[in-house]
């Protein structure tokens, strides 16, 4: 299924707050993650990183099964990281619960069914970041079906997972703990009459559980009632609330709040015979205004619902015969029927889950029927607002006093134990939170003791609120008692808003005498708090490692510095370098040596360390994994009416292009060339551009490839709006509306969500078949309608043939138009002189004298940069030896926006 969005639409907010009417929602980007079979997401958690999103489920298999799912994607992009399947057992592998360990690891929890007397078997899975099995244990009890459902992560540093055995009394729920490789039983909850499991939800120094009863009449249950529990993380209970199902209730999302209360979102029956919306809310076992229920003469139900920075509560709600949904937002206390946002044309997204990723933007993770055979894909929409629910402004915080809770409760950390260091941020200003990390490392300690390698969002922090925030400490057995020191940092928008110690009393080497002068060094980047292994997986070729050196030397040189990697010393100068010079803050006779080095990593395993005089850092292993990125090109030249070389201008664009191949720059070239008549008609054309944003949402093309776009063609004001045209091969003059290709809707529908390096080459702005042609006056606003056009390129680098109130020339001389003449010549390495007289860069064959213009750098490639100033000074030299009239040049003009730039490798030069 394509086109699930109408993109354009949004509705704005009335009667909401005087300083929100001007409330409004744009889609960022979508994608649907589809397989060779079908997927169905059951659980989704944004990870501590804050930047990528953990999917769970399972996929059909060609045996008529199911495999167990486990998706790791970039929640900024939707750029799909890890896709992982595991199969156990005979027929149906389902993965129901994930959590993240902050350890670098996942528990992931489910069910094995292995048909026959086996039946279900509870299902545990421990992955590292790559999907590898760590652990794989099916664990039954003893007899019947068992199975596990759903998985939270404790503040003490283990996983809390609850589902269902036959061992267990009915109506009780299986409760066991994971720490490492180890499952333990835990007491079972439940009183009876617990018959389903709908939801588990971590709370501050509490886990949320709730679900439907099972008939109890001597308490006058009825089955389907909804329960909710609330215990501690020891399984204390501290709430229990039966809502009786009145009209079938069901549950669909639940969050936990700031506050520490429960959010039901769901659906109820209404009289007539279809679904409204229906709401709960729990508290410290009373309950709020809620239940409540609204809805609409169609089937609604709300779908997911979560409380944003400034406390926003943002609801989505289905509705399932009119197939839209809705998201509704709101700022006080009560519900109602506020729709903001309608996705009219996202037919069938079932959402599950909603998060808040980043300031002001917003990401709704479910499935959508694909239209194969009913199959189903995993969905991403990224909503993104107007800021109007967040400040720019930087709050203050303070902090309260840490509190470490250990296990034996005596306030120390004794080998082999583990516990929580626990504090709060006070946010004291007059603005709400709404990005930031809280970030701990290890100030001294042993190998043996580990904490959250973090970064923790801050998440949620209205002004004047407070949040609870908790790391966990583990101590390996057989360590030497002594002290542990954390280094706690609160960091937003960038700047250390507190920067405060905990002290644990525990197993630690003996801290150092105060009045030792011994040099000492230690790594302060990359972060490698609670990373006992010391290894990361580095993503770019480059990485920056920053260590810390204080000595009583004031002559330490950037050149003591040795760095080693895979044993090898490295006199890599190229790499940037960088030594800063100060006293100690806590020992002034001291000095404090802050050396930053950049990595080149080589493919595959790379351990690094660096040596001054025989104090080491210890090795830091990078894992690395090159890969070129690939080239995608749609070159478009279409034969209309007095153009003679649009056909060979796109020929010859794809031919250089193909050329790349093979060159070391690129994996793969993939060209589709677009000259005949045929291929160049406007439904052609208009498919082409879809077909691009298709295969990015397949995963073919990637984050690091490059996208490039060739047209060369007529131009034309496509409607009396002024939208910039490009006229097809079928074009018809009574018809100039429907009969012309919408660039500017062709961007912003497709190029603009294509997440790639992309550039775009227009050559469309001609008028006739020589230079020597006349311009009709109605032509020369195309220029800038096509600049007007390239300017919703979002990330994308264009290069237009020429400027506003100009025209672009063709001529039988070169056999193309001057702007591709121009754009072959500096593929093939030509480049402009720097003139000795007149100081400034000149086209070739100018006259000019000098060299090749030093901008240039000396190598085989040309960058985004050197393609501009090239083009800038040989089209209009091209073009002026043609055409004496100084009026009427032609001067391209060129775009290079963010994340893109000047230097970024553009091709390889063909020689």
């Amino acid at each position: 299924m394509k086109g699930y969005l109408f993109t354009g639409f949004f509705l704005f907010l009335a009667a909401f707050l005087p300083a929100q009417d001007d409330f409004k929602l744009v889609i960022n980007w979508e994608k649907t993650v589809s397989g060779e079979y079908s997927e169905n997401m059951r659980e989704a958690v944004l990870l501590q990183d804050g930047q990528r999103l953990a999917i769970v489920g399972e996929v059909e298999t060609p045996r008529a099964g199911k495999d167990g799912l486990f998706i790791l994607l970039d929640a900024t992009t939707g750029q799909q990281l890890v896709h992982r399947t595991y199969d156990v057992a005979l027929l149906d592998d389902v993965l129901l619960g994930i959590a993240e360990a902050g350890d670098g690891t996942f528990y992931l929890v489910g069910t094995a069914d292995a048909g026959g007397a086996a039946g279900k078997q509870g299902w545990l899975l421990r992955v590292d970041e790559e999907g590898n099995k760590i652990t794989d244990h099916v664990l039954k009890g003893q007899a019947g079906d068992d199975r596990f459902e759903k998985i939270v992560w404790l503040d003490r540093g283990a996983g809390l997972i609850a589902g269902f055995s036959a061992t267990v009394e009915p109506g009780k729920l299986w409760m066991l703990e994971v720490d490492g490789n180890t499952l333990e039983p835990r007491a079972t909850l439940g009183d009876g009459i617990v018959d389903e499991l709908a939801g588990m939800e971590k709370g501050p120094g509490s886990v949320w559980l709730c679900g439907y009863s099972k008939r109890d009449r001597q308490r006058n249950i009825r089955r389907g009632d909804i329960w909710v529990l609330k215990i501690d993380e020891g399984g204390a209970v501290l709430d229990r609330r039966i809502f009786p199902a009145e009209r079938r209730e069901k549950i669909h999302g639940l969050t936990s709040t700031l506050q520490g209360k429960l959010l039901l979102a769901g659906e109820t029956w209404n009289a007539n015979g279809d679904t409204d919306v229906w709401l709960a809310e729990l508290e410290n076992g009373k309950r709020e205004s809620l239940p409540k229920t609204f809805g609409s003469d169609d089937r609604d139900y709300a779908a997911a619902l979560f409380i944003t920075p400034g406390n926003f509560k943002w609801l989505v709600v289905r509705r399932v015969l009119s197939n839209t949904t809705s998201v509704q937002v709101y700022y006080d206390e009560e519900f109602s029927e506020k729709t903001i946002f309608d996705l009219e044309k996202d037919v069938d997204f079932d959402v599950k889950r909603l998060f808040w990723t980043a300031k002001n933007t917003y990401l709704m993770a479910g499935n959508v029927r694909t239209g194969r055979n009913n199959a189903t894909s995993v969905r991403l929409l990224c909503l993104g607002d107007n800021e109007s629910l967040a400040s720019k402004s930087l709050p203050k915080l303070n902090y309260t006093t840490p509190v470490f809770d250990d296990e034996n409760r005596d306030g120390r950390l004794a080998a082999g134990e583990r516990g929580t260091l626990r504090f709060k941020l006070i946010n004291t200003g007059d603005v709400p939170i709404t990005e930031g990390h809280v970030l701990v490392s290890i100030a001294s300690a042993p190998e043996g003791v580990r904490v959250n390698t973090g970064p923790i969002p801050i998440g949620n922090l209205p002004e004047k609120a407070e949040k609870p925030f908790s790391v966990w400490v583990k101590a390996d057995p057989g360590i030497v008692h002594g002290q542990v020191t954390l280094d706690i940092k609160a960091v937003v928008n960038g700047v250390a808003l507190v920067n405060f110690p905990a002290v644990i009393e525990g197993p630690a080497a003996a801290p150092a005498a105060v009045e030792r002068t011994a040099a000492s060094m230690f790594v302060m980047e990359p972060d490698l708090s609670g990373n006992a292994s010391r290894e990361l997986v580095a993503q770019n070729k480059e990485v920056r490692v920053r260590v810390k050196y204080v000595t009583p030397n004031d002559q330490v040189k950037t050149t003591d510095f040795k760095k080693y990697n895979n044993g090898l010393l490295l006199q890599d100068e190229k790499s940037t370098t960088e030594l800063t010079k100060g006293p100690n803050p806590e020992r002034p006779e001291l000095f404090e040596y802050i050396f930053t080095y950049t990595l080149q990593l080589q493919s595959g395993r790379n351990e690094f360390y660096i040596d001054l005089n025989g104090d080491k850092t210890a090795p830091i292993t990078f894992k690395y994994t090159a890969e070129l990125p690939n080239l995608y090109v749609l070159a478009i030249g279409v034969p209309y009416g007095d153009l003679k070389y649009t056909g060979k201008d796109a020929g010859d664009f794809a031919q250089a292009m193909a050329a790349q191949a093979n060159r070391g720059f690129f994996n793969e070239v993939s060209v589709r060339t677009l000259t005949a008549s045929n291929t160049t008609q406007k439904l052609a054309i208009e498919k082409s551009f879809e077909d691009l944003y298709g295969r990015f949402q397949k995963g073919n093309i990637k984050s690091n490839d490059y996208l490039t776009v060739f047209i060369s063609g007529h131009g034309a004001a496509r409607d009396i709006d002024g939208d910039f045209g490009l006229i097809p091969s079928d074009y018809d003059p009574e018809h100039k509306s429907s009969t012309t290709v919408n660039l500017k809707e062709m961007i912003d529908k497709f190029l603009n969500k294509v997440g790639c390096k992309k550039i775009m080459f227009i050559d469309a702005c001609h008028s006739g078949v020589s230079v020597s042609g006349k311009a009709e006056p109605t032509d020369m606003r195309i220029g800038r309608l096509l600049s007007e056009a390239n300017r919703i390129a979002a990330g994308t680098a264009n290069f237009t043939s020429c400027a506003t109130n100009q025209l672009s020339y063709e001529d039988a001389a070169w056999e193309n138009g001057a702007f591709t003449e121009a754009l072959l010549e500096a593929l093939q390495g030509k480049k402009v002189l720097w003139d000795d007289a007149s100081d400034e860069t000149v086209s070739p064959d100018s006259g000019g004298t000098g060299q090749e213009a030093t901008i240039y750098a000396n190598d085989s490639f040309i960058s985004l940069g050197e393609l501009k100033i090239y083009l800038e000074k040989r089209v209009p030299y091209l073009v002026s030896k043609k055409r004496s009239n100084k009026d009427t040049l032609q001067t391209p003009v060129i775009e290079i926006p963010y994340p893109l730039k000047e230097t970024t490798t553009l091709f390889q030069i063909i020689k």
